[in-house]
């Protein structure tokens, strides 16, 4: 906990410095590339674990028609005026599952 306090600590500062000379810009610069690279490095890390723990979604005929059954009575005709906005995926799922 004391490390990512004073992490966070280290980046509020990088944040608000003000360089008044050109090793001041270049100090910067350098602390600024750590920062960047450590900041990456971390979200790989998580994006990597977030997939592998995520479970993949059903997918298939039976799931989606099992699904279905909740927009069956939807009011689509309200929006009949505007369902050329709709993304063509969902057009495309929706002429999927009733073919």
């Amino acid at each position: 906990m004391e490390e990512a306090w004073a992490e966070m600590k280290r980046n509020i500062s990088l944040a608000n410095r003000v360089n008044k000379s050109n090793e001041e810009v270049a100090s910067f610069h350098v602390e600024l590339k750590k920062a960047l690279h450590l900041a990456v490095t971390w979200c790989r890390v998580e994006r990597k674990r977030k997939r592998t723990e995520t479970l993949k979604p059903d997918l298939s005929d039976e799931s989606v028609l099992h699904a279905a059954r909740f927009t069956d009575n939807l009011p689509l005709a309200d929006y009949a005026g505007i369902l050329h906005l709709a993304p063509r995926l969902v057009n495309v799922v929706t002429a999927r599952i009733w073919a």
